[in-house]
């Protein structure tokens, strides 16, 4: 979905007429086809029954957390008694769920390297790393901006995750691009 640029681009920094690339709202396909590169907001939402979460941690234990969150999600997750938070990595399960929806890997991805840190101020923050899988993850959707959202209440866990890349693509696409996004 292309949503509406006007303010977003202007058309002077793409050195053309605002009639050549804007019509409605949305970049025309003729602006497209002149190789003009336009910011494109991508949006991924997850639910997580929680007593899912709780059953593989029942079942598999170590092997389940070690293959699905960081180290640093695990202890963030767990209480100075030493119990986890089925609540807390549900939460964070629906993140990089939402992350992998959001911007649609042409690869598989290790959600270990999609980690949820918190920043100073306690907002939940994505940390792709700079190297590995999840820095190509970034580099490849073309991210300039993002943000994500956690809940949980009770038996559900949810996240949201909002991107402005730096162009458009179509589903199942992949260009190459630098990007930064916490």
């Amino acid at each position: 979905m292309i949503l509406p640029i006007e303010s977003a681009v202007s058309c002077a920094e793409n050195n053309c007429m605002d009639s050549d690339v804007i019509e409605g709202g949305v970049a025309t396909d003729a602006s497209r086809a002149q190789g003009r590169m336009f910011p494109a907001v991508r949006v991924g939402i997850d639910l997580v029954h929680v007593p899912d979460v709780t059953a593989s941690i029942a079942e598999f234990g170590d092997r389940y957390l070690h293959r699905v969150y960081s180290p640093g999600e695990i202890a963030a997750c767990t209480s100075d008694r030493g119990d986890l938070s089925a609540e807390r990595l549900a939460a964070r399960f629906a993140a990089k769920e939402a992350v992998v929806k959001a911007l649609r890997p042409a690869y598989g991805i290790d959600y270990r390297s999609i980690e949820i840190v918190r920043e100073a101020d306690g907002a939940p923050s994505i940390d792709f790393g700079t190297a590995g899988a999840g820095a190509h993850l970034l580099a490849d959707s073309g991210v300039i901006s993002a943000s994500v959202s956690l809940t949980h209440d009770g038996e559900y866990a949810s996240a949201v995750y909002m991107a402005i890349t730096d162009f458009s693509t179509t589903a199942g696409t992949s260009q190459t691009t630098t990007g930064a996004a916490r």
